[in-house]
């Protein structure tokens, strides 16, 4: 069993609610067929039968409907719910409010809204950027239109014990409101209510209504969920010997284990930490229950107590503001004062990098299912595990390390920014460093600049290479630590570290200056080339190019710089005869092929740039080789309005091939295969690899990668509209050229296709 959908099984005997919000409509029948099962966290519950015909079908038919009556609400839910199937969610949603527009007093136009916002963007239910707060709108004006409806009393009552972050029972749900509807279902149906009666047991036990529920338990009939808050409640608030007691009641071992779990997440909630561990190590059967045991471990060091967090006028104090905010769910709205502005080159780039870093996978709820434990378990053994320590002084900075349960020991750069403490760079923000430390250049913070860059050269590597211009630029204009560094020398290592950022635009003036002094320093003059291709200035490269090449005409590095200078121009000729000469010296040499390959993919001629892709995988295949390989299947021949046909079975093969020899975690590759998939018309498969490479991208929204494959979906399912608004969402690429091969190309072939149709 998956890890996520093992923890929602836990909570189902509970909730007994599998698919109840893929839609209203199904609370009745889920409940009376009594499933107990449901789907991982990380996966939508619905499209299971993506590839059925029935999908196409029902998408056509709705469309059919709403161009015979455009004004019936009920074409545009019929609409709505086949494009959630569909995992466009949020077409689906513009649907559905449609449809409450067209009809305000169609409580199901209503309950479909809801059952949308349920949903983000791409049809996860409780997915990153779902809208809890709206969706429980939607069905109280549901409720309200049908107020002796028994499903939509049931379906908000069970909404009400969900979490703004979309987890059953989770910190937030508001549980007084799940028993006042509970209670209204009560009153008006109690054969239907009686489905419930763990759940709304459950929500008094969470609520504190401890004393009802002891109550109130001996009038509800025999069940297992019965059972569960029992044992829980006995723990909780009595004795973990009682609760061992009614336990031991229940003859069937692995009901018993069962229940004892449930109880166990239970008392989790209440953060009862202690007496979980003790239900819990009742079920250990054997070595098989390694999970339980962690778990167990875990539960058993856990304490509510933590050390005061630092105080702002503290450089540990963004780092833990970090960490509480990523806890929380909320960095993108304290991302400001965590992270410095001046570590970005301009304001796009400042914002581009909170978005990426608001799609970023929570890795507190990765933990939670990994772990298959309530999120609140999961915060508290993070934060109160965190330990944070700070080296160095306002004058060179500070070094802040972070070290805490479940996430790998990480090193921050901290500096006095604009009257606060916030995150300049860590181990892996090699442009942000470069761009903050010529910020410190600028204001004339030298010392806190050459230690910064002394810092960021400890983490850099640079392996032993043949090529004379190989290796990490920054580290040959950098190679030591120096005690005090000429001022232009930090700005011109800066430089190269801003360069890992396309289209990096930061000031020449420095570097100019030192080469004016020392116009034979091959490095200086590799930086200026590249810093000028960077700006979309061949002309001023193309000198400090010949001067590269004419010293080291087969230096790969120079080679390709200058391939970036001939795809700037066009001079598709120039580069294919420059690869030619080199190829004739060093035949059959595997970089050299590629980059001929790269240039046959700029002038467009994708036959060609396959053919020798393919000379390259029978000689020594690599993964990147076959993914290149299927990935250009796309563009060979030239895109239509549909990728249907255009697939070839060896580069689905390449593509599979590709993702097992990369593990199934790499984001690239396991993207190609999924588009590849959609040309094929596999479409099942290729949803599942879609959701697959954001988990390895550690993606909790879409990318502009991961908007293609689903319109590609969208598409070939005929829901044209939805496919059009998803190919929309794609932006032009940042750097130039324009790579040929961008997914931005493909879309854009596809709009005109589809306009024009």
């Amino acid at each position: 069993m998956p890890a996520a959908s093992a923890q929602r099984c836990l909570e189902a005997s509970i909730i007994a609610r599998c698919g109840l919000f893929l839609t209203f409509f199904a609370v009745l029948a889920n409940a009376a067929a009594g499933q107990t099962t449901a789907p991982p966290a990380d996966l939508p519950t619905h499209a299971t039968t993506l590839e059925a015909s029935l999908l196409p079908a029902r998408i056509h038919s709705a469309q059919a409907l709403i161009v015979l009556r455009p004004n019936d609400a009920a074409a545009h839910i019929a609409y709505s719910a086949a494009l959630l199937e569909a995992n466009a969610g949020d077409y689906a949603q513009a649907e559905a409010r449609l449809a409450t527009r067209l009809d305000p007093a169609s409580a199901p136009a209503f309950a479909q809204l809801a059952t949308t916002l349920l949903c983000n963007s791409i049809g996860i239910q409780f997915g990153s950027g779902f809208h809890r707060d709206a969706a429980i709108e939607a069905g109280r004006t549901a409720v309200q239109l049908e107020p002796k409806n028994p499903t939509y009393l049931a379906a908000l009552a069970q909404l009400y014990n969900v979490s703004p972050r979309g987890e059953p029972y989770g910190e937030g749900a508001q549980y007084a409101d799940a028993i006042r509807e509970f209670g209204k279902l009560k009153a008006i149906d109690p054969k239907t209510a009686s489905r419930y009666d763990g759940e709304l047991l459950a929500s008094m036990l969470l609520n504190h209504q401890v004393d009802k529920v002891f109550r109130d338990l001996p009038s509800y009939p025999p069940s297992p969920a019965r059972e569960a808050v029992a044992i829980a409640a006995l723990s909780a608030f009595r004795s973990v010997a009682e609760a061992r007691e009614r336990a031991k009641l229940i003859s069937d071992p692995k009901q018993r284990d069962a229940t004892l779990r449930t109880a166990a997440t239970l008392t989790m909630r209440l953060g009862l930490y202690p007496q979980s561990a003790d239900l819990l190590e009742d079920t250990l059967q054997g070595p098989e229950d390694a999970l339980v045991k962690q778990q167990v471990q875990l539960l058993r060091y856990l304490q509510h107590t933590r050390d005061e967090p630092p105080t702002p006028l503290d450089p540990r104090s963004p780092v833990y503001l970090l960490l509480q905010a990523t806890a929380s769910g909320d960095l993108a709205e304290h991302a400001s004062q965590i992270y410095s502005r001046h570590a970005s080159s301009n304001d796009a780039e400042w914002q581009e990098q909170n978005q990426e870093r608001a799609r970023s996978l929570d890795f507190i709820q990765v933990a939670a299912r990994q772990y298959q434990l309530p999120v609140n378990v999961i915060q508290e053994v993070v934060l109160s595990n965190a330990t944070i320590t700070a080296t160095g002084d306002d004058l060179h900075g500070y070094l802040v390390t972070l070290a805490t349960v479940g996430v790998p020991r990480q090193t921050f750069v901290v500096s006095r920014d604009d009257g606060r403490y916030r995150i300049v760079g860590d181990a892996n923000g090699t442009a942000e460093a470069g761009d903050y430390a010529l910020y410190l250049f600028a204001s004339e913070r030298l010392t806190e600049a050459q230690a910064l860059l002394d810092w960021h050269h400890t983490l850099l590597s640079s392996p032993a290479s043949k090529d004379p211009l190989g290796g990490n630029l920054f580290l040959r204009l950098w190679p030591s630590p120096a005690a005090e560094a000429d001022p232009n020398t930090i700005a011109v290592a800066a430089l190269a570290l801003t360069l890992a950022h396309p289209g990096s635009q930061a000031s020449l003036t420095p570097a100019l200056a030192v080469y004016t002094k020392s116009p034979d320093n091959l490095a200086l003059t590799q930086l200026l080339a590249a810093a000028y291709l960077a700006r979309n200035e061949p002309a001023a490269a193309k000198p400090l190019l010949d001067k590269l090449l004419a010293k080291y005409p087969d230096s790969l590095s120079a080679l390709v710089l200058m391939g970036q200078y001939f795809a700037l121009t066009h001079d598709y000729v120039a580069w294919s005869r420059l690869l030619a000469a080199a190829l004739s010296r060093h035949p059959g040499d595997p970089d050299l092929l590629r980059q001929s390959a790269l240039q046959a993919e700029c002038a467009n001629d994708f036959p060609q740039a396959r053919k020798i892709l393919a000379q390259l995988i029978a000689a020594a295949p690599t993964p990147g080789d076959r993914n290149n390989y299927a990935w250009l299947s796309l563009f060979d021949p030239p895109p239509t309005i549909t990728a249907e046909a255009q697939v070839d079975a060896t580069s689905l093969d390449d593509a599979k091939l590709a993702v097992e020899q990369t593990h199934h975690a790499f984001f690239g590759t396991l993207h190609t295969l999924a588009c590849l998939y959609a040309g094929q018309d596999h479409l099942a498969e290729s949803r599942l690899t879609l959701f697959e490479a954001m988990a390895a991208g550690r993606l909790a929204q879409p990318n502009p990668a991961i908007w293609f494959g689903f319109a590609s979906i969208y598409q070939q399912l005929g829901a044209t509209d939805a496919a059009i608004a998803a190919y929309q969402r794609i932006p032009h690429p940042e750097g130039t050229p324009l790579d040929p091969t961008d997914v931005w190309v493909l879309a854009q072939a596809r709009l005109t296709a589809l306009h024009a149709h």
